[in-house]
Order: structure tokens, then C-alpha cells, then sequence
């Protein structure tokens, strides 16, 4: 799915902050049993035009993958040929 999404980019460029990074970046350090976590959200950027619109969500409304059910397997079919 990464794989998928780096070459995609929908989200990123419908964003209408910029909240979205190309590749992760470091989320929470030193979680215990988990480490570290990364994310390609800036929640900074994000929230804020989030709360504004009460749920902006224009990255999931953009998104191949939330297009209908078993749009997974359409989708990683056509993406591996």
C-alpha cells in the first residue's frame, strides 16, 4: 500500500494545507512496546483547517482506497500489472 500511495499522491495534493508530507517523518518517540511511530500527517497544519470545517477529510474523500468495497484488491491488481 505505501508503495501505492508514494506513487499517487492524491491526498497530498488535494490537501488544502500542505499537512501532508511525501514520506513519513517521525510521530511519538519512545513509545514503550512500540518505539517510535511516523506519520505523513502535520497535525499542526491539519487540526486547525480540520476544526474549522468540522472535518475537512478531503485526503479520504480523494483516496483510491476509500472508493467502495474490495477496492483494495481492484486497486493492488492493477497497480501490480
Amino acid at each position: 500500500m505505501e508503495n501505492f500511495c508514494e506513487k499517487c499522491r492524491k491526498c497530498e495534493k488535494s490537501c488544502p494545507t500542505q499537512a501532508i508530507y511525501p514520506k513519513k517523518q517521525p510521530s511519538i518517540e519512545n513509545i514503550p512496546g512500540i518505539n517510535q511511530t511516523r506519520t505523513c500527517i502535520d497535525r499542526e497544519k491539519c487540526y486547525p483547517q480540520f476544526s474549522k470545517t468540522l472535518g475537512c477529510s478531503i485526503c479520504m474523500k480523494v483516496c483510491p482506497f476509500s472508493q467502495g468495497d474490495n477496492i483494495y484488491y481492484t486497486i493492488k491488481e492493477n497497480f501490480l500489472n
